[in-house]
């Protein structure tokens, strides 16, 4: 399930300057209001995550998939950007425990 492209946030538009809004073990994340009608997502994960670029997608697709998800079930009132910037303790991540994660901050 790909998450379609207005959705998808290019993450060199996220200004550095913007503040953490949410820090864990495995992520740090930030968001701000977009003033467009949609969520959009980017997700930044370097290769201090892991050095396999299987490992580094699968991530990626594991959070596009629950963004899509939780997308679809919320109306949300007014477009934000998130940013998820992962951290090495990431790459052991299961799908059921990074459902559980977004869950709090989405």
């Amino acid at each position: 399930l790909m998450l379609p492209k207005k959705l998808r946030l290019n993450v060199a538009e996220f200004p550095r300057e913007t503040k953490p809004t949410a820090s864990t073990e495995y992520f740090l994340m930030k968001i701000r209001k977009n003033g467009q009608a949609v969520d959009r997502v980017g997700i930044i994960v370097s290769t201090k995550v892991s050095k396999s670029a299987v490992v580094r997608n699968r991530l990626k697709r594991m959070i596009l998939d629950e963004f899509g998800r939780s997308f679809r079930s919320t109306d949300s009132a007014g477009g934000r950007d998130f940013l998820l910037v992962l951290k090495p303790a990431a790459a052991a991540l299961s799908k059921d425990k990074l459902r559980i994660i977004l869950d709090k901050y989405v």
